[in-house]
């Protein structure tokens, strides 16, 4: 698995755990996680290469 891919995954997992601790009411856990999860999604993003920059080559 490529770091994409495992940020991507950490990045679910993380949202996953965000959805169920805002279902059992613990909104500020909720955040905390869905914060995280952008995070490691965020890195994910970036690490993708802008296909206009690679057509430039």
């Amino acid at each position: 698995m490529n770091k994409v891919q495992e940020l991507h995954e950490q990045a679910m997992m993380l949202s996953e755990q965000a959805m169920v601790a805002r279902i059992n009411g613990d909104e500020e856990r909720a955040v905390v996680l869905a914060r995280q999860a952008l995070e490691y999604e965020s890195q994910a993003a970036a690490l993708i290469p802008d296909e206009k920059a690679s057509d430039l080559s």
